[in-house]
């Protein structure tokens, strides 16, 4: 008998474990994602810019020295590119009273940015390296209807301001559903007096899911073959050593150690058969759970035996990853469409890299626009005093040269 009731206890904690963890998943599962919403200016400190778009990113990360259940959220003014209001790790649990979050600020958030898709950037990030919120500032979930509320009550959560406000006391409440979150916060001081905060939820609207399959093969379509840049300009091009009678070649390759999805990019001066001056792969992150398409980049040390691997992509037959140099941690490409165009973006807030000719340490930054008829290239370095060592005032267009590698081999196949 009393095995028996042994076995009736263990398979109730193993009920309630599943239970628990659905749970939690379903908050998770409703709150990643991507969202867009308007904001009064007034409410944020911003009363000339009237009203904002508020465009947030919130997505999963493995933060084991957070929990099992952890997510990166990111709240943007003015859009996707905006400049970021609000960075929080997130981390959810069981206690006796249900299911908690507690939130966690960044002391140094540039460094983060988007961690949502790529979640490398806060791998080594622990809760000591943080802001850590109050124990009475945690995050109290109940079910509401087809969502969740979590609620703080500013009886419990005190916050000493960073900001030189003395003791906050914090009213907050997260509204999930299936297409939208909304977000209602408030601060008083210790009379009560309203210190900051909105006077009603700012609603969230849940963005449609990309097909990010799709939009990968449209990105490595419109990347492929060859480009040659405008006629030298130097008004366009100061500052600028790489700029100026550059053609580029792009071929999908078969490098199965890099993945899936890699290409080989070639820059020469002068014309297709000038001399090389960068060399890279590009590989995308082809995970099905991913939620950005990634660009990583890999440099050749030296790749003179690697020349023209465009036209003969058998020259590059057995690399792997340790033959070349990644860019590092932070000069990823996040890709999205802006407008019709395929856009990726690299920020010099944490795209750092040390220059070995020079031994200085370059802040850089990368965009590439892709319409399928031009690629264009918007590259800037900064030192990290802020000061401009090369770059474009505007993004330099390579149109697709028709006659390029691409064209030929797709007319002799013909």
């Amino acid at each position: 008998m009393k095995q028996i009731s042994q076995i009736i206890f263990a398979l109730f904690i193993l009920q309630s474990s599943f239970a628990e963890a659905a749970t939690i998943a379903d908050i998770i599962n409703r709150f990643e994602g991507e969202y867009t919403g308007v904001v009064p200016g007034s409410e944020v400190g911003r009363p000339e810019d009237g009203s904002l778009i508020m465009h947030s990113f919130v997505g999963r990360v493995d933060l084991p020295a957070f929990g099992n259940d952890v997510i990166y959220l990111e709240q943007r003014y003015g859009g996707p590119e905006g400049s970021i209001t609000r960075q929080r790790i997130m981390a959810f649990s069981q206690d006796d009273q249900g299911i908690v979050t507690r939130a966690y600020d960044f002391l140094e958030g540039a460094k983060y940015v988007r961690a949502d898709a790529v979640p490398a950037r806060v791998a080594s990030l622990s809760p000591d390296a943080m802001y850590n919120f109050p124990e009475g500032c945690r995050i109290r979930w109940t079910e509401d209807g087809d969502g969740f509320v979590g609620e703080v009550n500013r009886q419990g959560c005190e916050i000493v301001s960073r900001s030189g406000r003395g003791n906050v006391f914090v009213d907050m409440v997260y509204r999930l559903t299936g297409d939208s979150y909304s977000l209602f916060e408030q601060g008083f001081d210790a009379s009560d007096r309203f210190l900051f905060g909105t006077n009603a939820p700012h609603r969230h609207q849940h963005l449609p899911k990309r097909d990010l399959d799709e939009e990968l093969e449209q990105i490595l379509s419109a990347f492929e073959g060859g480009f040659e840049n405008l006629p030298h300009d130097p008004a366009v091009t100061a500052h600028s050593n790489i700029i100026g009678n550059l053609y580029t070649h792009v071929r999908r390759v078969n490098l199965p150690a890099f993945g899936t999805h890699v290409q080989y990019i070639e820059f020469t001066r002068g014309g297709p058969d000038g001399a090389v001056v960068r060399q890279r792969l590009n590989v995308f992150d082809s995970n099905p759970n991913r939620r950005a398409n990634v660009m990583v980049s890999y440099e050749f040390q030296d790749g003179s035996a690697y020349a023209g691997a465009y036209a003969d992509p058998a020259k590059l037959n057995g690399l792997k990853p340790q033959d070349l140099e990644p860019l590092v941690t932070g000069c990823e490409l996040i890709w999205s469409t802006v407008r019709g165009v395929l856009t990726g973006v690299s920020d010099r807030t944490i795209c750092h890299r040390f220059n070995e000719r020079l031994q200085v340490w370059r802040h850089v930054s990368f965009v590439f626009l892709l319409d399928g008829e031009s690629m264009h290239l918007w590259e800037h370095s900064y030192s990290p005093e802020g000061n401009l060592i090369f770059g474009s005032p505007l993004p330099i267009r390579f149109p697709r040269v028709r006659s390029g590698w691409l064209g030929n081999e797709r007319k002799a196949s013909q």
